[in-house]
């Protein structure tokens, strides 16, 4: 039996980070059934979209895994976090530097800049959470560092040297999160099993993306999403439609999760 079910955000529950209707009212379904409701993204906590921030406001989300399962908590308590050692920032910074890329700081609380990039994202420029401070990392905790890449630019020779420092890159449009090796939604997805006495069979997930393939392999049943890449697709119990289509309402249905 499914008792809870974790959820990306982007182009999985949200579109352009809006949540369509028909998404939200199956969220309000799985909570009338009892299913607990859960958050796994690879977005920092000041950088939820206002329609998942209204659902964990109105109580009917709890759980969230957020910087792809670098700090995880239930409610207002933190059930795991792994924090960037300092001296690996700096090193991660030198790399940046070296290969003339900007980068964002996760933390907590904000996203530091390490310059004025509102050219570049101006939706992220539009938070109050949004700073300008290359040396956040020597006040605050730091949970995940974000690279920006030019498209122009080739990308090989810094995948590869960021590698050779024990960290791994999560590409997406523009730019790449980097992360320990050991990080990733499923250790997060784990964690939070272990604090509210689940086990991982008896959850579920859905995802779209490179950052939800250990999430899927670690959950009872995992949904990729019809426009997913085909490595996620290949790892996936089920595929089903996009976002457009309905496509978590057509999964929950094929389970029997929701009725037709």
């Amino acid at each position: 039996m499914i008792k809870q079910i974790f959820f990306d955000i982007d182009d999985t529950l949200c579109r352009l980070g809006r949540l369509p209707e028909y998404n939200a009212q199956l969220l309000q379904a799985l909570h009338q059934r009892g299913i607990h409701i859960a958050i796994a993204t690879g977005r920092g906590l000041s950088m939820l979209p206002p329609d998942i921030e209204a659902l964990f406001t109105a109580g009917l989300i709890e759980v969230l895994v957020s910087m792809n399962g670098q700090f995880n908590r239930v409610g207002e308590k933190v059930v795991s976090c792994y924090p960037l050692s300092s001296e690996d920032i700096s090193d991660l910074i030198a790399l940046c530097q070296k290969y003339r890329v900007h980068y964002q700081q996760v933390g907590e609380k904000h996203i530091a800049w390490s310059a004025d990039m509102r050219h570049y994202d101006a939706i992220t420029a539009s938070l109050t959470s949004c700073i300008i401070d290359p040396d956040y990392y020597q006040k605050f905790p730091v949970y995940q560092l974000s690279v920006f890449l030019p498209e122009s630019q080739s990308v090989a020779q810094i995948y590869q040297s960021f590698t050779e420092k024990g960290y791994y890159l999560l590409p997406w449009r523009g730019g790449a999160d980097v992360l320990p090796h050991q990080a990733s939604k499923a250790r997060g997805v784990f964690d939070i099993c272990q604090a509210l006495s689940w086990l991982p069979e008896e959850t579920m997930a859905f995802g779209d993306g490179v950052n939800d393939i250990e999430m899927l392999q670690a959950v009872g049943i995992g949904v990729a999403m019809g426009d997913a890449g085909d490595e996620l697709k290949a790892v996936a119990d089920y595929v089903t439609g996009t976002v457009e289509e309905n496509g978590i309402l057509q999964a929950l249905q094929h389970y029997k999760i929701l009725p037709i």
